[in-house]
């Protein structure tokens, strides 16, 4: 994430979280299908859901977590070009067209998913490329 510093990880028990690493849990692939993404961890550990995909709590609350690797409205993102990081890198929006963008939020320090309106992203993301997998 951008404005944090820190990047995203899916570790075995499948709950995404926001670290400071750059190891297994943090590695992450584009699956294009038609002109979304799927968001797909490289982490062996984490085989049996391996794509993050939203969940909605009895609350509403919406997160992401380790979802089955099958296009749904939960588990596909629109990506968009949103502006530059500190590094120069291109910064992109995470989008899932049914049910919000994907945000950062500083007091709970989690990933959450929510509808923003009119008003503007807050949470970008820099994908790094890593190299051949």
């Amino acid at each position: 994430m951008v404005k944090i510093d820190h990047d995203l990880s899916l570790p075995s028990h499948g709950e995404l979280e926001v670290g400071d690493g750059t190891g297994k849990d943090a590695l992450f692939v584009l699956e294009p299908v038609g002109v979304d993404y799927m968001i797909k961890s490289v982490n062996p550990d984490i085989a049996h859901r391996p794509c993050l995909g939203v969940k909605i709590d009895a609350e509403g609350y919406k997160s992401l977590v380790g979802a089955d690797c099958r296009p749904t409205v939960a588990t596909l993102f629109v990506i968009s070009r949103e502006g530059k990081d500190d590094k120069g890198r291109t910064s992109y929006s995470v989008v899932s067209e049914e049910y919000g963008v994907v945000r950062w939020s500083p007091t709970k320090r989690e990933i959450y998913v929510e509808f923003l309106g009119d008003a503007p992203l807050d949470t970008a993301f820099s994908l790094v490329d890593r190299g051949a997998i």
